[in-house]
């Protein structure tokens, strides 16, 4: 693990990069954690695990809609429905 007061990563960047292709390096402000820096290739491996659980979420929530539906539980799908485009608009980004 490396560490990087806020000061000393400023002053050493390039280092800090070089660093971060290894592994994270956690940015300290005051002894206290308030960063990471972390190479692209993982930033792109965190964003796609995130976009996996989130599409997972969805697709969950919308088999569950289905199937309250089914069963007859027309205002509990409905609730699942809207908790479906909750999540779709925040997945988009908040557009409609």
């Amino acid at each position: 693990m490396t560490i990087f007061s806020a000061k000393e990563a400023a002053r050493r960047f390039g280092e800090a990069l070089k660093a971060a292709r290894a592994g994270p390096v956690f940015i300290e402000k005051h002894g206290k954690r308030e960063g990471v820096l972390i190479s692209a290739r993982q930033f792109e491996i965190y964003e796609a695990m995130r976009a996996e659980r989130d599409g997972s979420r969805l697709l969950s929530t919308i088999e569950s809609a289905i199937d309250r539906y089914k069963s007859g539980e027309i205002a509990e799908s409905r609730k699942l429905i809207d908790q479906f485009n909750d999540l779709w608009r925040r997945e988009r980004g908040g557009a409609n």
